[in-house]
């Protein structure tokens, strides 16, 4: 599956925008794109003192677009089947 470029460099960058923080020194993204029509994006959220802090959001897409905006957002680690899968950027 390819999801459109424009769409999801859009709603990375509003992502981006809404976890960064002045103590944030880089987030890391890991996705996974379901046959259901849902694209999950989970984010590792680092600050200057090394604590990392967990956000996901659900976001749904149709054909190769995505739909609506940054989707729904979720505090913590997705559910743990996720952990398992290997993650290929």
């Amino acid at each position: 599956m390819d999801i459109e470029r424009d769409g999801a460099v859009k709603r990375k960058g509003g992502i981006e925008q809404e976890l960064t923080q002045t103590d944030t020194v880089d987030i890391e993204y890991s996705y996974f794109i379901r046959a259901n029509g849902s694209l999950h994006v989970q984010c590792a959220v680092h600050n200057v003192s090394r604590q990392i802090s967990y956000r996901y959001y659900t976001l749904w897409y149709s054909g190769r677009q995505l739909a609506g905006g940054l989707g729904e957002a979720g505090y913590g680690q997705m559910d743990s089947q996720f952990s398992d899968l290997e993650v290929i950027y």
